[in-house]
């Protein structure tokens, strides 16, 4: 969904806790079959138990003017475990 939200010209501001930003990359470009990952995809790492605080501090600085996708991998892994 957030590779093809970024094709469609969304900004995708993808929040890891579990993989590191290449783990993520290898994944999306096996989804894309070796095509390029748009530009507008970004990744934010988070890391494992964030806390709602963090979560809205990280994406709060992050977010613009332009249509946003949010994506939280995964929501289990944040919050008061």
């Amino acid at each position: 969904s957030a590779i093809s939200a970024a094709w469609d010209q969304w900004r995708v501001l993808y929040v890891a806790s579990e993989m590191s930003p290449a783990q993520i990359l290898r994944r999306a470009m096996r989804f894309t079959e070796g095509d390029a990952i748009p530009a507008c995809f970004e990744i934010l790492e988070a890391g494992y138990g964030a806390s709602v605080e963090r979560l809205v501090e990280m994406i709060s600085e992050s977010i613009d003017d332009r249509r946003t996708l949010v994506v939280l991998d995964s929501i289990s892994s944040f919050v008061d475990q």
